[in-house]
This record gives C-alpha cells, structure tokens and sequence, in this order.
C-alpha cells in the first residue's frame, strides 16, 4: 500500500531472520557480504539468566546460544538463499 507523499525510502520495508551457528563472529561477516543484507546483530537467544555476559555464555553456564539477527532487504535476497550462505 501506499500512502500519499511517502517517499520511496519509506516504503521499504526488512525482514528478519536468526540464525545459530556456533560463533557468532565467524557468521557476522559472512552475512554482511550478502547483498541485500541491512544489518546484522550478534547477541544470544534462549536461556535462563537475565543479560549474560559473553564469558558465561561460553562456559555454557546460562542455557544460551550465540546468535546473529539479520535485517535484509527481501526483494535482494531471499530467505533460503540466507540460509544457503
């Protein structure tokens, strides 16, 4: 839809995705290479205690798993092709 006097900018709209892949630093710049590719955020999904530092993480002493949220452009890139990198 499209709304009178929005620009062309504004329209766009992301997607998202998360994906666990053991270390988060060794996926990050893959997915920032893809074009299509936004943004991409590491941090940690699941687990029990409340913002766990990356140490604890590690030592799997908090249930969580490294993670990385990528924003991309759907019209670029498709999911599949994300999960294919």
């Amino acid at each position: 839809m499209m709304i009178m006097g929005q620009s062309a900018m504004a329209q766009e709209q992301s997607s998202f995705a998360v994906f666990g892949a053991g270390c988060f630093w060794c996926v990050e710049s893959e997915f920032q290479a893809i074009d299509g590719v936004r943004a991409v955020e590491s941090g940690y999904a699941g687990g029990t205690t409340h913002n766990p530092t990356y140490e604890e993480v590690c030592n799997k002493n908090t249930g969580h798993f490294e993670v990385v949220r990528v924003e991309y452009d759907a019209q670029k890139v498709s999911y599949v092709q994300l999960v294919d990198a």
